[in-house]
């Protein structure tokens, strides 16, 4: 189990790392991510969580530490591009919480240099233009 949880770690890591603007200081902010990351690093090596039984609440408290520190609306919204402010506001929550569950189950994420956003950006273009919105939350949802 812990080999399924350990890359959202990783996506909530790297996506606050590669959305911050300018430098990055040591300093609060470094450390409260750290001290989030720490914490999540707890929860998936915590001996006592390792059952089947336990993997709601360990996803739970790992996405409730992601949410606290990673602003999955905008990367959300940055990933749709341009088709995000044809949304309601009801399709645009939707598209959040589908899309920050599809970071959650991507267990074969690789980040070589490659915005993380913008390759979701292309792909969700593509089915969008190829088919339409609702088949992109169609296969979000699968």
């Amino acid at each position: 189990m812990k080999r399924r949880l350990r890359p959202l770690a990783v996506v909530l890591a790297m996506g606050v790392l590669c959305s911050s603007s300018g430098p990055a200081w040591a300093g609060p902010p470094t450390d409260q991510l750290k001290a989030a990351v720490d914490r999540v690093i707890r929860i998936l090596e915590d001996p006592t969580a390792r059952f089947d039984v336990k993997m709601k609440e360990r996803r739970a408290a790992i996405r409730e530490e992601a949410d606290g520190i990673f602003d999955f609306r905008e990367t959300a919204k940055r990933a749709l591009g341009t088709h995000w402010p044809r949304l309601g506001e009801k399709d645009q929550e939707e598209f959040v919480s589908l899309f920050a569950d599809l970071l959650e189950r991507a267990y074969d994420v690789v980040i070589e240099g490659v915005s993380l956003v913008a390759n979701y950006r292309v792909q969700f273009d593509k089915i969008i233009h190829t088919a339409s919105y609702a088949d992109l939350v169609t296969r979000l949802k699968k």
